[in-house]
């Protein structure tokens, strides 16, 4: 079944009306909408954001009035062939395949005046496209059968005009063979879809004309409601040979979770459940499946009675009674039942308006807690508009079309089975368990000792599941059931109480290959003995294209990935983002595109692409205007008081150090790392990485990759080692690279494998120490006395007095144990230890701030304070703030005036004084009262007076005697408080405390209310009470 609704909606521009529509045509389930007097008007774009109707066409109007709109559903396969959209926004003539059934659809919206020509008009266009069945719908503006389809009484000329012109319009519709549908399956009923208040009369002027052969597809046609517009949404039902339709996974709504009592009598019923099947000889994995059905059954139960219990009832009810009324005032129209309509109709335009502003604040909230953040709905903002994901059509094997959704659901099913079963398949020989051990002996897997093989075979603890409950993530699910994380950890401790080898064809078609420096008549034989799409030039694998010229593989990677992130960039850059927002979308995006061609692809890279990159990241970031914060402070970690900024030239050369880090460990060693020093033989990696380049012999074979690494290791080695000149994690038989004549064995035997096992806190120990320690043979002397020289050597060429040991740095520890450290992150920690940033405490703005405070910050102090203030700001949007003002991002008239010599230095408040940072911030003195103000609101709410000096108000330097609950809030008032005032830059206005008070009642909403279970404030929760409290004392300040 199709359903195709036609509706005036009297204006969409609120955002409250789109909602209702958008609910109504959920509720009812249409499929196609055509939408009149939208009063979109021209040249902008209409904004219905609707996930269920992604395919939408609009005819816009110059004015407020008129409009029309097509909304079509996700689920039907379209196929546009023709359209025609009036300039004028009376009309959209849509051609093509709905279900792979061919329609011409119009929506109209006819003129008040002149019917019959219009009539001919858009007959006319029609003609020019039609193909298929025809469906015209919308308001027309017209009766055809003045007796039934109006309740208005009219007599004399206007009656004989009204009758005349019925007949003739009549006339023409059915000259081009169409009916009314409405009419046709209701013959003798009397219905209307307009009513007019003001005559308290109506008509049926909203129908649909259909040909004969939509006529006979035709199933019924239904006349709603008039509720929230002065029309009937009337809505058109054809048959559709598609009977397929997907249906969403149900999900738990988590906030019911935090209804104690309800969690108290769910735990109850699962509690009898589990006592109940738990002694039976029902296995126990289908008793735990089942609970699931139960338990869903119990939720299901529970939100409809909240449903109903809530709003949602009197809306209904509300309705229903309109609906009574309206009937009564058609069949005898008076002024009582109209003013009982109105009143109703008043009433439920109140409700919907509620519900409307509880859903914007909502939305407000979301976006307090998640702007600014790398998340979902960031990603959803910068991910391009993705085209319909609904299949139209595919292909079958013989050539032929499936359109229908269940063909189409069968051979994806019968492709995957014939894909991966392939048992049934005589032609393909059956694979042997012995062929199979015989494969896997001969590569060279990771193994796992035996320890571990012992602690996997062991069985899974009820202690182990408990503790993974405990730590599962937040708002994910682990499963298709659509029980959340949260459930499980709600009845953890009821569950506590109760407590072959697979193998696939290979698609020879569909695998590159690309020969290289063949013999001619080799090449030809193997493209005749495997079917494989054999490439000239390339061949591409996971994103990446490996080019038969080495230098075209910079161009085909390296440049393409940049070009590609150029083009998010300039599509970003129409979007509104925040400076926050901008800088997590190129971490959350560019960067990684970027950095999966470093890490997979590693090449020699020009110094000018790197260049180009940060050049352009910058100036995304800054709207292309000048920089306000030094590229070294915003790179800088986060932890000491930077943004973390990606600087490329560094990811890139972490990503190709990070690989080295195998060459260190003993177990689980990747197979690139054998393939490696089988290229360098007979030399190691793990042996040449700590030797000093002028010390390391040549190699003259060795492979592009591991030439750039040790390239840039020996860029950044003081950043791993820290020892010089020579690391204490040194391979003692890498000695024998720089000494041939070394014998590094006997010292293996005795237990030296490193350089720090021959050293003490004074430096090399002497021969005779290594002999008590370490049973070394007299013989090995001569060995000692040529380490002890190159040792010295060393030392004098780099100006070192003496080789001595230190605490090993993380990698030196990695080579010397074989063993990397749990979470240890190699590319990200890489990046840390060679990226050359600012901190802030040392950097420009820190002394600047210093001076202007005449006081003193220590690198510890600014390090504590915004550590303090990151951990109990959540709001993105006030942590901006903070590092706006920390960072003095705001041009002041001083700094302006230096810029543009034309531009006055004098404070635009009180253009009295020069305005200085401190000055605009905190000394103007239409400002003195306003922070005065400020420090009164702490004092009342929070019951600690804080000192009236700018450290504690603008860098919010809040003593560390103070709560956390009533440092929390101080920080938000103070941050709203700066970002009032930045609201008001330029202006010689000073912010006002009720307007702090109003956007601190709004941030306590946010923070509880609406928190729900991934957010919740927790133990700080309390710095909210203190707020309500105070706004109980005073609701009117």
């Amino acid at each position: 079944m199709v359903k195709i609704l036609t509706y005036n909606v009297k204006g969409l521009n609120s955002p409250g009306k789109r909602r209702l529509l958008l609910q109504d045509l959920k509720k009812s389930e249409i499929d196609i909408a055509c939408v009149q007097e939208t009063h979109f008007m021209k040249p902008r774009t209409p904004s219905i954001f609707a996930k269920l109707y992604p395919t939408q066409y609009h005819a816009l109007s110059d004015n407020k009035s008129k409009g029309v709109s097509i909304l079509i559903h996700k689920d039907i396969a379209f196929q546009e062939q023709a359209i025609s959209i009036d300039t004028q926004g009376r009309y959209i003539i849509l051609v093509g395949l709905f279900n792979n059934v061919q329609y011409t659809l119009s929506s109209v919206y006819f003129p008040n005046t002149g019917a019959e020509r219009f009539l001919r008009r858009i007959l006319n266009e029609i003609d020019k496209l039609r193909q298929g069945g025809l469906v015209m719908c919308g308001d027309f503006n017209f009766i055809t059968s003045p007796d039934i389809d109006s309740t208005a009484t009219l007599k004399g000329p206007r009656r004989a005009s009204l009758v005349s012109t019925s007949k003739k319009l009549s006339k023409i519709l059915l000259l081009h063979n169409l009916y009314d549908s409405w009419r046709v399956l209701h013959p003798s009923e009397r219905d209307y879809s307009f009513h007019s208040k003001v005559h308290n009369t109506y008509t049926l002027i909203d129908t649909f004309y259909v040909d004969q052969s939509t006529l006979a597809q035709t199933s019924g046609c239904v006349m709603g409601d008039i509720t929230w517009s002065d029309h009937s949404p009337v809505t058109l039902e054809l048959y559709d040979k598609f009977q397929f339709k997907g249906r969403g996974n149900w999900r738990l709504n988590e906030s019911l979770l935090q209804d104690k009592t309800f969690v108290d009598q769910v735990a109850g019923e699962l509690s009898q459940y589990f006592l109940t099947n738990s002694e039976g000889e029902t296995p126990d994995v289908m008793v735990w499946l089942a609970h699931k059905a139960v338990v869903r059954g119990l939720f299901i139960r529970r939100s409809s009675y909240l449903k109903k219990k809530n709003k949602q009832l009197t809306i209904m009810d509300c309705q229903k009674q309109l609906a009574i009324i309206t009937a009564q005032n058609k069949q005898t129209p008076s002024h009582t039942l109209a003013q009982q309509i109105q009143t109703l109709t008043d009433k439920l335009t109140e409700m919907h308006a509620a519900k409307t502003s509880y859903f914007l604040l909502k939305l407000k909230a979301t976006h307090y807690h998640h702007s600014g953040k790398s998340n979902k709905q960031l990603a959803n903002r910068l991910r391009e508009k993705l085209a319909a994901a609904k299949v139209a059509y595919i292909q079958g094997p013989d050539g032929t079309k499936l359109q229908n959704p269940l063909d189409i659901t069968q051979e994806f099913a019968k492709y995957y089975s014939d894909l991966y079963n392939l048992g049934d398949k005589p032609e393909i020989p059956p694979i042997e368990n012995d062929n199979i051990t015989e494969f896997l002996s001969h590569l060279h897997l990771p193994r796992i000792n035996q320890s571990q093989l012992d602690l996997l075979l062991q069985p899974i603890t009820l202690q182990e599941v408990l503790h993974t409950i405990q730590h599962l993530p937040p708002g994910k699910s682990p499963g298709a059931d659509g029980l959340p994380n949260l459930y499980y950890k709600t009845f953890a401790e009821l569950i506590d109480k109760y407590g072959k080898l697979s193998y696939y064809s290979l698609n020879a078609t569909k695998t590159q290959a690309l020969g290289l420096r063949l013999d001619p008549q080799v090449l030809a034989q193997l493209r005749k003995d495997y079917q494989f799409e054999w490439r000239k030039n390339d061949i591409k694998y996971l994103g990446l294209t490996f080019t038969r010229k080495s230098s075209d593989m910079f161009p085909t990677n390296y440049t393409r990935v940049w070009t590609e992130c150029l083009a998010l960039l300039r599509g970003w850059g129409k979007l509104f983002l925040t400076w926050t927002e901008r800088i997590v979308a190129i971490k959350m995006t560019v960067l990684p595109k970027l950095q999966y061609v470093f890490r997979n692809l590693p090449l020699k890279v020009p110094q000018s692409y790197f260049k180009t990159i940060q050049s352009m990241l910058l100036q995304f970031i800054w709207g292309k205007g000048r920089a306000r914060v030094s590229n070294k402070l915003l790179s800088a970690p986060i932890g000491r008081g930077g943004m973390a900024f990606p600087n490329v030239k560094h990811y890139y050369q972490a990503a190709v150090l990070a690989p080295l880090l195998n060459h260190l460990t003993k177990d689980n060693r990747p197979q690139w790392v054998t393939l490696e020093n089988l290229a360098i033989k007979p030399f190691l990696v793990a042996n040449l990485l700590w030797l000093p380049n002028k010390s390391r012999p040549p190699i003259p074979l060795i492979p592009l990759q591991l030439h750039l690494a040790l390239q840039t290791w020996d860029l950044h080695r003081t950043k791993f080692e820290t020892a010089r000149p020579l690391s204490m994690a040194t391979p003692i038989e890498a000695i024998t690279y720089c000494i041939p004549t070394f014998h590094a064995t006997p010292w293996k035997e005795k237990g030296i494998s490193f350089l720090s096992q021959a050293y003490d806190p004074g430096g090399l120990m002497s021969f005779e120490r290594l002999s008590r320690t370490y049973n070394i043979p007299h013989t090995s002397q001569y060995s000692y006395i040529q380490l002890k020289s190159f040792l010295h050597k060393l030392n004098k060429d780099n100006k070192v007095e003496s080789n001595k040991m230190g605490d090993p740095s993380t990698w030196e520890q990695i080579g010397i144990t074989g063993k990397i450290p749990p979470l240890y992150k190699p590319l990200s920690n890489c990046y840390k230890l060679i990226l050359p940033y600012q901190s802030l405490p040392g950097s420009t703005q820190a002394s600047q701030w210093e001076m202007d405070l005449q006081t003193s910050i220590t690198d510890n102090q600014w390090k504590t304070l915004t550590s303090s203030v990151r951990k109990l700001v959540k709001s993105a949007s006030l942590m901006e703030q903070y590092q706006k003002t920390i960072y003095r991002w705001y041009m002041v008239p001083l700094r302006l005036h230096k810029l543009y010599p034309h531009s006055s230095p004098m404070c635009w408040r009180c253009k009295q004084e020069a305005g200085s940072v401190l000055h605009i911030w905190w000394r103007c003195p239409r400002l003195i009262r306003y922070w005065g103000d400020v420090q009164k609101l702490i004092a009342d709410t929070t019951k600690i007076k804080i000192p009236f000096e700018p450290r504690p108000f603008l860098l919010l330097d809040v003593p560390r005697e103070v709560p956390k609950q009533s440092r929390k809030l101080i920080y938000h008032i103070l941050l709203t408080a700066q970002k009032l005032i930045a609201r008001s830059w330029k202006t010689n206005e000073a912010p006002h405390i009720p307007n702090l008070i109003q956007d601190i009642d709004n941030q306590a909403i946010y923070e509880t209310s609406f928190s729900g279970t991934r957010s919740g404030s927790g133990s700080l929760g309390g710095a909210w009470d203190q707020w309500r409290t105070w706004r109980k004392a005073n609701p009117n300040a």
